[in-house]
């Protein structure tokens, strides 16, 4: 019995995707996390007057509001390692798609983009955290967080998603073939 491409890709990307999230915990993790802390060092210093790495790879944010007085946040490596994961799912649902000439190429591209948009995500986090410290008490601050956690999650699960199904001959081909069309026969 043969099986359906759909679930082939699906049961391939899954085992991907498991085996890469290993190699990323032990092998990708803390190259990427020290990238990300050397590139958003000097943005972050723009909302932060001080930004210090622990060596767990947690942040510790202090700021000066322009009313006075100053906060201290911790922002902890769990943040960090979440909107650093879309990459390992990026990179199982190209895998497991069938591979083709274009395939090394977007597969670059795709990381390239994503490594950009968790600086950008970075920052706004930060920006995001200078806001919801600094806003008076109530609805605005669970707003925020909630905008916070949002962002979090889109970032780590369906940008990958969005940028691996952009691929054209890669799993959007797979999940989603375009129907069959009825020709006409040619008469002779």
């Amino acid at each position: 019995m043969r099986r359906n491409p759909r679930f082939r890709f699906l049961v391939r990307a899954s085992v991907l995707f498991v085996l890469l999230l290993v190699a990323w915990w032990f092998v990708f993790l803390q190259p990427v996390l020290v990238v990300m802390q050397y590139a958003t060092r000097v943005e972050l210093s723009a909302f932060f007057s001080d930004v210090v790495s622990s060596p767990d790879g947690s942040w510790d944010l202090t700021g000066i509001p322009e009313g006075g007085g100053s906060f201290r946040y911790h922002l902890g490596a769990e943040v960090l390692n979440q909107l650093a994961a879309g990459l390992p799912l990026f990179w199982a649902l190209i895998l497991a798609a069938r591979w083709n000439q274009d395939s090394r190429r977007i597969l670059a591209t795709g990381t390239l983009a994503l490594l950009l948009w968790i600086n950008f995500s970075v920052l706004f986090q930060g920006r995001l955290l200078v806001v919801m410290l600094t806003a008076p008490p109530g609805m605005l601050k669970e707003k925020l967080y909630l905008a916070s956690t949002v962002h979090i999650w889109f970032v780590s699960t369906v940008l990958p998603i969005l940028l691996a199904l952009d691929h054209r001959a890669g799993p959007r081909k797979l999940l989603f073939p375009a129907p069959a069309v009825d020709r006409p026969a040619i008469a002779a």
